[in-house]
């Protein structure tokens, strides 16, 4: 059987895997990234997310490659309350530290 060439590498940027693997997200969700970077995520590689998630990066890769080819990779991450304010909390900081860096 020959080997195929696995869609997901270590070097890919993560929004460029969202954007191809949509279902990825759901991996990625599970492991911190959770409405981080919003609908594509942060500019970060795979690599990256996985050193600073604290994730094997074997794992992650063999998790978001099957995810990538349609393969059930669990169920769907519980979403929190941590989840629906994040980026209103992180949008009202950032506006006002730089409303009073400005005067």
């Amino acid at each position: 059987m020959q080997d195929e060439a696995l869609p997901i590498a270590a070097e890919m940027m993560l929004p460029d895997v969202l954007r191809r693997y949509p279902a990825a997200r759901r991996v990625l969700d599970r492991y911190g990234l959770r409405g981080c970077g919003g609908p594509q995520g942060p500019q970060e590689s795979v690599r990256w997310f996985a050193r600073l998630h604290g994730v094997p990066l074997e794992q992650l890769l063999a998790e978001l490659n099957a995810a990538a080819r349609g393969e059930a990779i669990g169920a769907a991450p519980e979403r929190s309350i941590a989840d629906t304010i994040y980026r209103p909390y992180f949008l009202a900081g950032l506006l006002t530290v730089l409303t009073l860096g400005c005067t």
